[in-house]
């Protein structure tokens, strides 16, 4: 009997030491740190989905994983939140980074919220479920084209109401031409979906919300938070809206008119104040205090 104890506990020590002798995952490792400095913005824009539950997010261009695993640990604590991470991982002997992803990706005890796409974003992007993302985090290939066609096929992934963030917005500002830098298409994509996003940010990265909005067959402009609707003829028949005299109505169709690439809206508060539509006058921004815009 005491010996069968004695062994027993021999036992018990031998499996205790083995579990103690497992080594911890090592860190990651990351040779660049571009995410930092963009964390105070990140906490701020994503506060609402922190935590909660069933919060997708893509991501696409994940280099080493310091930007999809912040999230992980940061927003999409869930366990019902899931990242769809995309990239070609195309290495090179100075800079093998998938090897250094997926080596980061074994450290990780919540793997099976990740889903790893290889691959290029115009090929993968088509068949991912739409409007299933609450955020969408852009920061794949900078050339004018392919942030073209990320961001066109993205809006339609991206549920109502969610977050879209492009990052890098005004690279290459300096010493590259307007056709070859990320403003170029992130401009016509921001005048092009105006009537359907909220601008709430534009420096470095470039953030939209996306709005409710049903589809609607007639033209229409947003005035502040009220719809003005186009004749199939706007330069010959006058427009009953909003009760406006010709004279106001002229001044009100020349403003929407004058509306440049790169503009949501051409309409300020103070057009609006002066056209006597304060009731237009929008409400403030959900997340920030205002639209930021350091254009």
């Amino acid at each position: 009997m005491r010996t069968s104890f004695l062994w027993i506990l021999i036992l018990s020590a031998v499996v205790s030491c083995t579990r103690s002798s497992t080594p911890p995952p090592p860190p990651p490792v990351f040779t660049e740190d571009w995410v930092t400095p963009k964390i105070p913005l990140l906490e701020k824009v994503l506060a609402e989905f922190k935590g909660k539950p069933d919060i997708h997010y893509l991501e696409v261009g994940v280099f080493e994983g310091r930007s999809a695993f912040w999230m992980l640990d940061n927003i999409l604590t869930d366990k019902s939140s899931t990242a769809t991470l995309v990239d070609p991982f195309q290495s090179d002997e100075f800079r093998p980074y998938e090897s250094t992803f997926l080596n980061n990706l074994k450290g990780r005890q919540d793997r099976r919220k990740i889903t790893v796409e290889k691959g290029y974003s115009s090929e993968i992007l088509r068949r991912l479920p739409l409007n299933h993302y609450n955020i969408i985090y852009i920061d794949g290939s900078h050339a004018a084209k392919d942030v073209f066609i990320d961001a066109a096929l993205s809006w339609g992934l991206l549920k109502d109401n969610g977050i879209l963030i492009f990052d890098d917005y005004r690279l290459f500002q300096d010493y590259l031409p307007i056709d070859l830098r990320p403003e170029m298409p992130l401009a016509a994509f921001l005048t092009a979906f105006s009537e359907d996003l909220d601008l709430v940010y534009r420096d470095w990265e470039l953030i939209v919300r996306k709005r409710h909005r049903p589809y609607m067959s007639k033209k229409y402009s947003h005035v502040g938070k009220c719809l003005f609707m186009w004749n199939n003829d706007v330069h010959h028949s006058p427009h009953p809206n909003f009760g406006l005299d010709e004279s106001r109505l002229t001044k009100l169709k020349k403003i929407l008119v004058s509306k440049k690439i790169g503009e949501v809206t051409s309409v300020t508060e103070e057009n609006i104040r002066e056209l006597g539509l304060t009731e237009c006058l929008p409400e403030p921004a959900p997340i920030l205090s205002k639209p930021q815009d350091t254009k």
